[in-house]
C-alpha cells in the first residue's frame, strides 16, 4: 500500500458494510444495459472492470422501480420492477464481488421527468406541471404515492435477493424523492406538501417501508439534494434538516448532491467541466459532515487525481470519495494508487463527452478510455506473431497505437516530426482551462517509455526511408493542417491560422477577427480576450460552439459575453483588406469590421500527402490523418488499428 495515500485506502463501514478503502464508484447512467432494462453482459464487463480496478464499493446506476417512468425513450436503462430481473442483476453483483468490491444498487423513479413507455400513460409528480413530454405531468393520489412507495420496498427487497450489499436511494438528480422535498416542484396542499415536514413524508415512509423488506440494518446510502441553488428551491439550512432527520430514521451515508436542473450554468456543478475548479462539493461535504453524528458523507465531482481525494479525507472533509467520470477514463485508477504508480492513471480531462453521449441518448464513452463500455471487444491480448510495426505521428492516436501494439508484443517505432510528443494536445492545451489535457500527454510519455517504444523524435519520415526500415505494417497518423479557405484578401501579412496565434509566434494586434466559430474559434477568443484585445467571431452558420455538451458551452458562452467577445452569427467574410473584414450577412446585407488581426479557425483538412505513394507494406490510417474530427476518433481508431494486427 503506498503510504503517500493512506487515508484513501484505509478500511472504513458504511453501517454494517465493511469496505476495503474509502473510494466509491458513483452511480452513473452508462446506457449500456440491454433494451428491455435487463442486464447485458457489456454492463457486467464494464462495471466488473471498475470493481476489479481496486474500488471498495460500486454503486451501480439507477435502477427504475417502474418501467413506465425511466427518464429515457431511447437509452436503455435497468429495471427493477419484476422479479424477472433479479437473475441479472445477481450476475451483475457476483462479478462486481468476484472482483473484490461490495455492491450497491441506486434505486429510482424519474416522476415529472419521466419518459412513459406506453401510449395513454402520463408522467406524474408531486404537483402538476411541466415535464419531459408536451403534456407535462400530472399530480399523483395518495394511494399512487403509497404504491410508489411500495414499488420501491419491493425493488430494494429484490435487490438485497440479487445480493446487493446496500441500497442507495436518489434523492437527487430532480428524481422523484427530489421532486417532493423541492418546493420549488411540490406545490401540494395536503399531507405531503408544504412545510418541511410535510414535503418529507413522502421519502421518510419510502424509507420505513424499505427498511421493513430488507431490515433495520441492512445500509441504505441517500443521494442528497442538499441545496437547490434557485431562489425559492431548498435552502441549505433545510439540506442540513433533512439529512439529521434521515439520519435517525437510519440512513448510513450522504451522497452530496446539490442539484440546479433548471439552470445550465448552476446545472455546470452537477457535472463539472474543466472550467469549474476542483471539488466544486467539498466545503458542503465539510458542512454536512459537522452536522451529522454516525452517518458517512460521500464527496465526489472534479475529484480526478489520489492527491486531492486523500488531502480530502486528511482534513477530516468527508468520509469517503465518489469517482466517476475518473473511473470511466482509467478503471484501474485505485490500483495504481495502491501500487505506487500514480503517474500511470490516465486522468479525466472533464471534457464531459460521456455526459454529451448521456444527453443525447446515446451509450457512454470516453475520450481518453476508448475500451470504455467496449471492454471485451479491446482487451489487449498478446498478438499471435508479433510484427515490426511503423507509426508515423505522434499525436493522440499515434501513441494510443504505439501503446497497444507494443503491450502486445509488436516491435514498434513511433516517428515524429517535431522535436516533442503530442501533436494536437501541445496547442489543445493552450487555451483557458484546457490546461488539464497537459496530463494525458504525460500519461502517454510514461506509457511509451514503460513500454518499450522506440520513439524518434524531429524525424521527418520519407517513402524511401519507410521502404529501408521493411516494416510490416503502417499506420499513418499524421494528423492535419489548418483550412485557409479561399478568401480574398487571405494571405495579407496580418492573416494568420489559430496555430500560429496559439505557438506564440506571431504578433496579434488589438482588434482581432476569429473567423469561425466552432470550439476552436470559441476557445481562441477566450485566449485573445484574456489578453485584453477587442475580439469577434465571424460564424457562418446560426450560433458558436455547436459542437460542446451544453453544461461545457453554457460556461463558455457566459465567459465570452464577460468578456464582451462580439459574436457574428449567419455571417461570412467576404475579404479581407489591410485594416478591415469585409461582412456578408445571410439576409444580404454588407458591413465593414475593423481589424488588426485576422485569425482563421475554419477547421482541418487531413495531412496524408505521404501515403498516396506506393508503400512497402499495408497502411492504416488514423485520426486526422483520414479525416479531420476529434480526439475521441483519433484514440479510438488508434486502438483500433493496434487491436487488430
Amino acid at each position: 500500500m503506498s503510504s503517500q495515500f493512506k487515508k484513501l485506502l484505509e478500511p472504513v463501514t458504511i453501517g454494517t458494510m465493511k469496505l476495503k478503502n474509502r473510494v466509491v464508484m458513483c452511480p452513473m447512467c452508462s446506457g449500456h444495459a440491454n433494451a428491455g432494462g435487463d442486464i447485458s453482459e457489456r454492463i457486467i464487463d464494464y462495471y466488473g472492470e471498475r470493481a476489479k480496478g481496486g474500488v471498495g464499493l460500486v454503486i451501480v446506476e439507477g435502477a427504475t422501480i417502474d418501467r413506465h417512468f425511466g427518464n429515457s425513450r431511447r437509452l436503455p436503462r435497468i429495471f427493477i420492477d419484476s422479479d424477472l430481473y433479479i437473475a441479472g442483476l445477481h450476475r451483475l453483483a457476483e462479478r462486481i464481488h468476484l472482483a473484490g468490491a461490495k455492491a450497491a444498487l441506486q434505486l429510482q423513479h424519474h416522476g415529472r421527468w419521466s419518459y412513459p413507455q406506453e401510449p395513454g400513460v402520463q408522467a406524474v409528480a408531486p404537483s402538476a406541471g411541466p415535464g419531459q413530454i408536451p403534456e407535462g405531468a400530472r399530480a399523483l393520489n395518495k394511494e399512487e404515492i403509497w404504491g410508489i412507495q411500495d414499488g420501491y420496498a419491493r425493488a430494494a427487497a429484490r435487490a438485497k435477493q440479487a445480493g446487493f450489499d446496500a441500497l442507495s436511494i436518489n434523492g437527487g438528480g430532480a428524481a422523484l424523492v427530489h421532486q417532493f422535498l423541492s418546493p420549488l416542484y411540490n406545490q401540494r396542499t395536503d399531507g405531503y406538501g408544504g412545510s418541511l415536514d410535510n414535503r418529507m413524508r413522502f421519502v421518510i415512509e419510502l424509507i420505513q417501508r424499505v427498511q421493513q423488506q430488507v431490515g433495520a440494518g441492512y445500509p441504505i446510502i441517500f443521494d442528497h439534494p442538499v441545496a437547490e441553488l434557485k431562489e425559492g428551491g431548498i435552502t441549505l439550512e433545510e439540506g442540513k434538516i433533512i439529512a439529521r432527520r434521515l439520519e435517525r430514521l437510519g440512513i448510513a451515508a450522504f451522497r452530496i448532491h446539490p442539484h440546479n436542473f433548471t439552470d445550465p450554468i448552476h446545472f455546470a456543478s452537477h457535472i463539472p467541466p474543466a472550467a469549474i475548479p476542483h471539488g466544486p462539493q467539498v466545503q458542503l461535504a465539510q458542512e454536512f459532515k459537522e452536522v451529522l453524528d454516525r452517518a458517512r458523507v460521500i464527496v465526489g465531482r472534479r475529484i480526478n487525481e489520489p492527491v486531492l481525494a486523500n488531502r480530502i479525507l486528511e482534513e477530516g472533509k468527508a468520509d469517503l470519495i465518489a469517482l466517476g467520470r475518473p473511473l470511466i477514463a482509467d478503471p484501474a485508477f485505485v490500483n495504481k494508487v495502491a501500487e505506487g504508480r500514480a503517474e500511470d492513471i490516465r486522468r479525466c480531462l472533464a471534457c464531459n463527452h460521456c455526459w454529451w453521449c448521456y444527453s443525447n441518448l446515446l451509450p457512454v464513452t470516453c475520450t481518453v478510455n476508448p475500451a470504455s463500455g467496449k471492454e471485451r471487444l479491446f482487451k489487449i491480448v498478446p498478438a499471435p506473431v508479433p510484427k515490426k510495426v511503423l507509426i508515423i505521428g505522434g499525436g493522440p492516436g499515434g501513441m494510443e497505437a504505439a501503446r497497444v501494439a507494443r503491450l502486445r508484443g509488436h516491435d514498434v517505432t513511433l516517428y515524429e516530426k517535431e522535436e516533442r510528443l503530442g501533436g494536437t494536445l501541445n496547442l489543445a492545451s493552450v487555451p483557458p482551462h484546457k490546461e488539464e489535457i497537459v496530463h494525458l500527454l504525460q500519461y502517454y510519455e510514461n506509457q511509451l517509455k514503460k513500454t518499450g517504444v522506440k520513439v524518434a523524435l524531429g524525424k521527418k519520415v520519407t517513402g524511401d526511408f519507410i521502404a529501408g526500415e521493411k516494416p510490416d505494417l503502417i499506420i499513418g497518423a499524421t494528423g492535419a493542417r489548418p483550412l485557409v479557405p479561399g478568401i480574398p484578401g487571405v494571405e495579407r501579412s496580418h492573416v494568420f491560422t489559430y496555430e500560429d496565434v496559439l505557438t506564440g509566434n506571431v504578433p496579434v494586434g488589438e482588434r482581432v477577427a476569429v473567423v469561425g466559430g466552432g470550439t476552436v474559434g470559441c476557445e481562441l477568443a477566450e485566449y485573445l480576450a484574456g489578453q485584453d484585445k477587442k475580439v469577434a467571431i465571424i460564424e457562418q452558420l446560426a450560433a458558436v460552439g455547436t459542437e460542446l455538451d451544453n453544461l461545457t458551452r453554457a460556461l463558455q458562452m457566459d465567459r465570452l459575453n464577460r468578456y464582451r467577445v462580439r459574436i457574428l452569427t449567419n455571417t461570412r467574410v467576404g475579404g479581407i483588406t489591410a485594416g478591415e473584414v469585409l461582412l456578408k450577412g445571410k439576409d444580404g446585407t454588407s458591413n465593414r469590421l475593423p481589424v488588426d488581426t485576422v485569425v482563421i479557425a475554419c477547421g482541418l483538412v487531413a495531412d496524408n500527402t505521404l501515403f498516396k505513394d506506393e508503400m512497402p507494406a499495408r497502411v492504416c490510417l488514423i485520426g486526422d490523418c483520414l479525416a479531420p474530427r476529434t480526439m475521441l476518433e483519433a484514440i479510438q481508431e488508434g486502438r483500433w488499428a493496434a487491436s487488430l494486427i
